[in-house]
């Protein structure tokens, strides 16, 4: 059993036209939903053995702010420059160059690319992620090389916005 944590970029700023949208940073909702979802994450105990995030400015900002609040070494985040506009066989190929001693993967990238593999892994569609969503996903695997679609069960869809259920006890 391994698990996956896709993960959108947080909200992107737009205010300067000429700059390229590989280099837009994130806005200031973006700079206060990634901390928050970090926190989440950390919430939850989910174990992280890797980080993996599109050299994108706005992505590996998000998987910084991500990482920092899981006490996870940004150092150690590996950028993979085919996250970025990516595919769904791009994202299978990158997973299947991860070792297997990872058992959980958190990546972080872009959309349309990620919402589409959301579905595949999942076997159906599930939602356009927004930004800063995210995605728990237990996979019935034991190898990152067996990924194919409908591998995975959906755990959680999380995103800034949702309203967190309070524990009742």
């Amino acid at each position: 059993m391994k698990q996956l944590l896709l993960v959108r970029h947080a909200k992107s700023g737009w205010e300067n036209p000429e700059l390229k949208d590989f280099d837009r940073p994130l806005n200031e909702r973006g700079k206060q939903n990634a901390p928050e979802m970090g926190k989440r994450l950390s919430e939850k105990k989910w174990s992280v053995d890797l980080i993996i995030s599109s050299p994108a400015k706005r992505a590996l900002k998000t998987a910084r702010l991500l990482a920092k609040e899981i006490n996870y070494a940004t150092d150690d985040i590996d950028l993979n420059h085919a996250i970025y506009e990516a595919s769904i066989d791009d994202l299978i190929e990158v997973l299947h160059q991860q070792s297997d001693t990872a058992k959980s993967i958190v990546m972080v990238g872009h959309n349309p690319g990620i919402s589409y593999f959301l579905g595949f892994l999942a076997g159906e569609f599930m939602m356009d992620f927004p930004t800063c969503g995210m995605a728990y996903l237990e996979l019935n695997i034991t190898s990152w090389k067996q990924l194919k679609m409908a591998c995975a069960k959906v755990i959680e869809l999380d995103y800034p916005k949702r309203i967190q259920q309070q524990d009742p006890n």
